[in-house]
């Protein structure tokens, strides 16, 4: 490969002028094909490009006619005051349901509320069965297949009920102005 350096020459001779400018010039237009991209390398960057396309792994974009499961049963009724109401069942045994309210309408409270539920079996072969709500408070799911975390120590239940029982002293600030 080879590099390019602009020279400034700050004393030149009379008689160097001439090559002075030649070498310049030159120096300017290799700089200028650097810049512009040839005609190969476009052909080069397409050829990658065109290799990657080819080598790309796309098997999991494809259908698959064991992932595809009839639909048995759609229905969705929406009414203007914010209500709605959508359930579906599928063939591989998946079942929806889900009913959505506003609660407090017309208020600044205004809060969407959907309740529902979903059957399913897992792919062990367990049926799992769980309903939920989803309001201002987040999403709930309740089910026998979500795990649930250990009972609270008994230490910890006498801290709490003696922090509550014994709440810290009201600090008074005062400012001097």
């Amino acid at each position: 490969m080879t590099y390019y350096y602009i020279v400034n020459f700050s004393v030149l001779l009379e008689s160097n002028l001439s090559k002075v400018e030649n070498i310049n010039n030159m120096v300017r237009l290799k700089l200028d094909q650097l810049r512009q991209p040839t005609s190969e390398m476009k052909f080069l960057v397409a050829l990658a490009v065109a290799v990657a396309c080819a080598t790309a792994d796309v098997s999991h974009i494809l259908k698959s006619t064991e992932y595809t499961a009839p639909i048995l049963k759609y229905n969705y009724d929406s009414h203007p005051e914010g209500h709605f109401e959508y359930n579906y069942e599928t063939g591989n045994g998946i079942v929806v349901h889900s009913d959505g309210t506003v609660k407090n309408p017309n208020t600044e409270n205004a809060a969407l509320e959907i309740k529902g539920s979903v059957k399913y079996t897992a792919p062990d072969g367990t049926p799992v069965n769980f309903e939920y709500v989803a309001n201002e408070g987040g999403f709930q799911p309740v089910g026998s297949h979500i795990p649930v975390g250990p009972a609270i120590p008994e230490h910890v239940l006498r801290g709490l009920k003696y922090i509550a029982d014994h709440p810290p002293p009201v600090e008074r600030i005062v400012k001097k102005i």
